[in-house]
């Protein structure tokens, strides 16, 4: 790395998210760490709005990924770009802590972790009445502490050592979903070691109930795409939605107020984003067969 290069390079993949990435790099600009210590990279996937011109409108370097339309893609396409000894990936629609970078880089400047996962914590429309597919989007996706208690974590709000890179290699462009786990678990898998860290945290919204039936379509797709392909029983199974015991020990450990109504409503939602994900599933599925 050249003498004068920062010590952290920050990697926004962002398609088509002209007011999240004006906020996320307001955001940036706040951060405790000084200035000259982080650059930030902008990867536009193949924006039609005014992305790219909110991002010239920072302090940022901005590169395009436009033949590959995938995050995983536009995230290689920035570690081209990086010249930092750190890497710290978050998404385009999150908004992160002050103190953000400098808590998860802590732990890898002090040499107790190779990968650093932070808290997602997930923002409603209207916190004064969350809906039920908010809620539900809030206690079944993005559980980065469980995942990194599995081996694996989201690149929403992930840390790393540059020479993991070198080590690893890139993140598998062909998939939908998913990429980041199968990155991470490889990290993991050769030793690397990936800690926690909940004060690096940032916000994410949280989604409605179409978006949340898009994301699980797209993880049945991904799970395909990565060789998951469920047996006759494992996709019936697909079906049918999580006990009500299991959505009452998912709102207690998000200290989310347990009642009735809200576990019935998150036990319709769960079936209705299984047989999304099925959905997700049996159109790739199909899909790899007519291909083959």
């Amino acid at each position: 790395m050249r003498s004068n290069s920062p010590d952290i390079s920050i990697i926004i993949p962002v398609y088509n998210n002209e007011e999240g990435l004006d906020q996320l790099l307001k955001s940036i600009a706040k951060q405790t760490l000084q200035d000259d210590t982080f650059e930030t990279i902008v990867v536009d996937n193949g924006s039609t709005d005014r992305t790219p011109e909110v991002a010239r409108n920072h302090s940022v370097t901005l590169v395009f990924e436009r033949e590959v339309q995938s995050s995983y893609a536009a995230r290689n396409r920035g570690l081209e770009e990086a010249s930092g000894n750190y890497i710290a990936f978050i998404d385009s629609d999150c908004i992160p802590e002050p103190d953000w970078l400098q808590t998860g880089v802590e732990p890898l400047v002090n040499e107790e972790a190779d990968l650093v996962a932070g808290r997602v914590e997930f923002l409603p429309t209207d916190p004064s009445n969350r809906s039920l597919a908010e809620l539900y989007d809030s206690v079944s996706h993005l559980r980065t502490k469980q995942a990194v208690a599995s081996g694996n974590a989201p690149t929403a709000n992930l840390f790393c050592r540059q020479e993991i890179i070198e080590s690893i290699g890139p993140f598998q462009t062909d998939i939908i979903s998913g990429g980041d786990t199968e990155w991470t678990s490889a990290a993991t898998d050769a030793g690397f070691r990936l800690d926690y860290a909940p004060e690096a945290t940032v916000y994410h919204p949280a989604r409605e109930f179409r978006s949340l039936l898009r994301k699980n379509h797209r993880i049945g797709m991904g799970g395909v795409q990565r060789g998951r392909v469920p047996s006759v029983l494992g996709w019936g199974r697909m079906l049918f939605p999580r006990g009500p015991s299991e959505m009452r020990a998912r709102l207690q450990s998000e200290e989310i107020g347990v009642t009735w109504r809200r576990i019935l409503g998150l036990f319709l939602v769960d079936w209705a984003a299984n047989f999304a994900r099925a959905s997700g599933v049996t159109k790739q599925y199909i899909y790899e067969k007519l291909q083959s």
